[in-house]
């Protein structure tokens, strides 16, 4: 289990420790109406953020358990708690899914991109290989069997909430999870493990 420190106030005295539900997460069902109106467009490798609606909110459930220690019997205050935390994503208000973040980044199917060396090819070149770009929550959830791109360039925050989700739930059929560097040539780029039988997601 990963343990993260975080310097903040949540209205609770001592130290408090997060804690993800322990049953599997929630996403919504897939709007099948909008992804019918996706396009599917091939990547031209052009930088781009498609979900610049995403927003992530910590709320808290009711499980709230004191750690009682020998010494601290009779206070009125428990120096150390557990309490159930819930991350959720939302894109421009409406709830997409709730995600383990510590769990999703060390997944085995995630991987972060060194940036590559210097080359001659122009800037925002397309890559040498099919690559289709997801443009919207539903297309993330029913995730299509081909090499895909994630365009959400400079969104920090949408690339986490993509990156826990694909990375901690199976269901959604990422076979590899790539976080790309901030800079990058797509001619350089090796595609890899192929397509057509497993699903590879670039996140840029």
């Amino acid at each position: 289990m990963a343990v993260r420190r975080i310097l903040g106030n949540i209205g609770k005295p001592g130290l408090t420790i997060l804690v993800p539900p322990s049953e599997d997460m929630m996403v919504r069902e897939i709007d099948y109406g909008h992804w019918v109106s996706s396009t599917m467009t091939q990547f031209d490798g052009s930088k781009d953020d498609l979900f610049g609606g995403t927003s992530l909110h910590l709320s808290f459930s009711s499980y709230h358990v004191p750690v009682v220690e020998t010494d601290t019997l009779g206070r009125q205050d428990s120096s150390v708690s557990i309490l159930e935390s819930i991350v959720s994503v939302r894109y421009r208000g409406s709830w997409v899914a709730d995600i383990d973040v510590l769990a999703g980044l060390q997944a085995s199917n995630v991987f972060r991109m060194r940036a590559p060396a210097a080359c001659e090819h122009p800037k925002n070149s397309a890559p040498g290989f099919p690559l289709t770009v997801i443009e919207s929550w539903d297309d993330i959830i029913d995730l299509p069997d081909d090499q895909v791109v994630i365009l959400a360039h400079g969104n920090w925050v949408a690339r986490l909430a993509v990156v826990a989700l694909l990375g901690k739930d199976k269901k959604k059929k990422a076979d590899r999870v790539t976080i790309c560097p901030p800079e990058l040539c797509w001619k350089c780029v090796n595609p890899g493990l192929g397509s057509g039988q497993l699903c590879t997601v670039y996140v840029y």
